[in-house]
C-alpha cells in the first residue's frame, strides 16, 4: 500500500503575495531573492495552458492559500477535495475564487485575486468520507466546481479510463503535470508550469481511494500550490485526463523529504459525484464500465459479449471492443460484438462503453477477457483405459484448449488405417473422448486426428499396442 504523504494548498503570509506558484521551473525573478540562488524543480513554463485552472481559497475572511484544477468542461473543474475544505472538518472553506485557464496569477490575502476571471463559483462537489483533519493525505480527496457560467474550453479529450491507468501503470508511462505550486521551497511564480513524470502504480482498491503514482526525482517534481493539478497523457493530439495530484512528498518541503513519491485521485474512480456535476450543470453523466466481460474464440475470429454498466448505463450510446494494446477492434450498440481475422497468439479484450460525449469507463484486460487463436496442432498418442465398467475402451484427449479450431469430427484409425470410430462428443468442452475398440481379435495400434474449419491435425503418433481377443 502506499504511505500517505503530505498534501499541499499553497499558504502566504497576511498582506503579501499567496504561494502562486507551479510545478516546477525557474521564474524569471522573485522579490527578495537573488535568482542564481533559487533551485530549480524540474519542469518548464506552461503560460496559457487550456488544462490548467488556478483557484485561490478564502477562510476566515482572507484569501489564504491557492491550489490549482483541472479544466474538465466549460463549466466544470476537478480539483482536490482540501483545496476546498476548512482545515479540521469536512465543511467549505468561505469562498473559492477561479481564474481563466494557464493565466498569470496575483493573490494578496487582504484585497484579495487579482484578474480572477469574471465566473462566479455556483457550488461544488466532494467525494463522500472525505475530512480535512490531516496534513497527510486523506482518502477520497477530490472535488468537483461549477462556475455559473462557461468558463473555457475543455483542455482535454476525455478521461482515462481504469483499463487505461493499469495499462499505462505496467508500461511506466511518462504522464504530464501542470500546476501553479512553488518552483522551489519559499519560491513562488506567477503562471503554471509543466513537468513529464512516469506514471509508476494504479490502486483503485487503496485505502486512500482510487489513486494513482508517479515517481519524482531530485531534479523535478512538485510543490506546494500543486493541488488539484490535472495529470494527463498526450497521445497523438489527445489529452487523456488521469485526474487530479492530491499530495507528495517534496524537494520543495521543509525539510526536503527523501520518499519523493506522489499521489494523485483517478478521476474515473469517482463517477458519483462527476455525475451529480455534469447533471447539474446539464452535461450527460458519464457510464461506467461493462461487467462480465467474456471472450470466446472461433476459427480466427472472437466473439466478446459483457453486461451494462451500474452506473449511467441509460447514457450509454455504444460500446468500444479494445484490444489489450487499446487499439479499438470493433463497436457495437448491442452487448456483444465480433471481432474477425485474428493472428496466431494471446488477445486479450476489454469493453469501454461511451456516451453522446465519448465519455465512458472500462475495465483492465481480465482473464476471462482472453482468447487463444491457434489452429489444431497435433494430439498425443491415444491410450487404453478401462471404462466405469471395466471394459477397456480407447481414450483420447480432445482440441479443447489447445485450439480456437471448430472441430468437424474426430477420426481413431488403426494401424492399417481403417476407421475404428469418428464423429463429435456429446458435450463439446469435453477435454478427453473415448471409443469402443474393434470387436475383430487381433494386434492393433491406434492414432487420432482432429478434422476442423481451419484444416486437419497431423495424425497423432500411434498407441501402444493391445491384443483384442
Amino acid at each position: 500500500m502506499l504511505s500517505p504523504v503530505r498534501r499541499h494548498r499553497a499558504a502566504g503570509a497576511l498582506c503579501a503575495v499567496l504561494a502562486v506558484a507551479t510545478l516546477v521551473a525557474a521564474p524569471s525573478a522573485a522579490r527578495g531573492l537573488d535568482p542564481g540562488d533559487l533551485r530549480v524543480y524540474g519542469g518548464s513554463p506552461a503560460d496559457g495552458n487550456p488544462g490548467v485552472v488556478a483557484i485561490a481559497v478564502n477562510e476566515g475572511g482572507q484569501w489564504v492559500g491557492l491550489c490549482s484544477a483541472a479544466m474538465w468542461r466549460p463549466r466544470l473543474l476537478i480539483t482536490a477535495a482540501h483545496c476546498l475544505t476548512a482545515a479540521g472538518t469536512d465543511g467549505r472553506v468561505d469562498a473559492v475564487a477561479v481564474f481563466p485557464p494557464g493565466a498569470e496569477v496575483r493573490v494578496y490575502s487582504d484585497t484579495g485575486p487579482q484578474g480572477a476571471a469574471t465566473v462566479a463559483v455556483r457550488q461544488w462537489w466532494k467525494a463522500d468520507g472525505y475530512v480535512n483533519t490531516s496534513r497527510l493525505v486523506q482518502p477520497n480527496d477530490f472535488a468537483v466546481i461549477e462556475p455559473d457560467a462557461d468558463l473555457a474550453p475543455s483542455g482535454f479529450t476525455r478521461l482515462a479510463t481504469q483499463f487505461d491507468l493499469a495499462r499505462w501503470a505496467k508500461a511506466g508511462s511518462q504522464v504530464e503535470h501542470v500546476g501553479y505550486g512553488l518552483v522551489a521551497a519559499k519560491t513562488p511564480t506567477r503562471g503554471p508550469h509543466s513537468i513529464s513524470l512516469p506514471l509508476s502504480g494504479y490502486r483503485p482498491g487503496s485505502l486512500l481511494g482510487q489513486i494513482f503514482s508517479t515517481d519524482q526525482t531530485e531534479a523535478k517534481g512538485l510543490c506546494p500550490g500543486d493541488s488539484g493539478s490535472p495529470v494527463f497523457r498526450m497521445e497523438g493530439t489527445s489529452a487523456f485526463l488521469l485526474g487530479v495530484e492530491v499530495g507528495s512528498n517534496s524537494a520543495c518541503q521543509e525539510p526536503p523529504s527523501s520518499d519523493l513519491l506522489s499521489i494523485s485521485a483517478a478521476a474515473v474512480g469517482y463517477l458519483p459525484v462527476l455525475n451529480s456535476a455534469l447533471a447539474s450543470a446539464g452535461y450527460p453523466t458519464i457510464p461506467g464500465a461493462p461487467q462480465s466481460i467474456l471472450a470466446v474464440a472461433r476459427n480466427r475470429t472472437a466473439t466478446v459479449s459483457w453486461l451494462p454498466p451500474v452506473v449511467s448505463a441509460e447514457a450509454i450510446v455504444g460500446y468500444d471492443v479494445l484490444d489489450a494494446r487499446g487499439v479499438l477492434a470493433c463497436q457495437a450498440t448491442a452487448t456483444t460484438c465480433t471481432v474477425a481475422d485474428l493472428r496466431d497468439g494471446t488477445h486479450g479484450f476489454t469493453v469501454r462503453s461511451r456516451n453522446s460525449e465519448n465519455e465512458g469507463d472500462a475495465l483492465p484486460v481480465g482473464a476471462s477477457g482472453r482468447v487463444v487463436i491457434a489452429p489444431p496442432p497435433r494430439l498425443p498418442a491415444p491410450r487404453i483405459e478401462e471404462s466405469a465398467r471395466g471394459m477397456p475402451q480407447i481414450v483420447f484427449d480432445s482440441l479443447v484448449g489447445r485450439s480456437s479450431a471448430v472441430v468437424i469430427r474426430y477420426v481413431v484409425k488403426d494401424d492399417k488405417g481403417r476407421i475404428v470410430c469418428t464423429g463429435l462428443p456429446a458435450e463439446p468442452d469435453a477435454a478427453t473422448l473415448s471409443c469402443r475398440l474393434p470387436t475383430r481379435p487381433g494386434m492393433y495400434r491406434f492414432r487420432v486426428t482432429a478434422r476442423t474449419e481451419m484444416g486437419n491435425s497431423r495424425p497423432s503418433a500411434l498407441s501402444p499396442r493391445f491384443r483384442v481377443d
